[in-house]
């Protein structure tokens, strides 16, 4: 092979690996298990002006990466009405992206004279599913790389 020729071959691989390098990566947009890279996500949800114990939020893809690999992060309200969002694992934060949220509020059903003793109750949504389409929402949050601090999210 003349040089002439192995410096063309030479800067094909080398062009070759520069892409596939990019293209590898996805532009730093996956951990090395294969997993989506999530950022740290915090808030606080009210309900009535007041911090809310048990309060699922959930986070819808609105597309992008999180859509297409079908991750919803979700947190629940400790008793200050604060959540962290989790993707694969506790507290592990949520992909970059936009997303809608929901909400969902499960507590136990009143015991009724004729209904389950209690402990046996089918929980109940409390905000009598008013916040659970996501198509409906009227929230929305963007995860950016960092850390993230979502604005209150205030039910009426």
């Amino acid at each position: 092979m003349g040089a002439t020729r192995k410096m063309r071959h030479f800067s094909a691989w080398l062009i070759f690996g520069v892409c596939a390098g990019f293209l590898g990566s996805g532009c730093g947009s996956r951990s090395e298990t294969g997993r989506l890279a999530v950022h740290p996500a915090t808030g606080i949800v009210t309900v009535a002006g007041q911090p809310t114990w048990g309060v699922s939020v959930i986070l819808h893809p609105k597309g992008g990466e999180a859509s297409k690999e079908e991750v919803t992060p979700t947190g629940t309200t400790d008793e200050d009405g604060k959540f962290t969002l989790s993707t694969y694992d506790q507290d592990d934060g949520a992909p970059v992206g936009d997303y809608s949220v929901s909400l969902r509020w499960m507590k136990e059903a009143a015991p009724s004279k004729n209904g389950p003793p209690p402990g046996f109750a089918a929980p109940v949504d409390q905000l009598k599913g008013k916040y659970s389409d996501p198509t409906k929402t009227k929230w929305s949050v963007q995860i950016v790389e960092g850390n993230n601090v979502i604005d209150t999210i205030a039910v009426d």
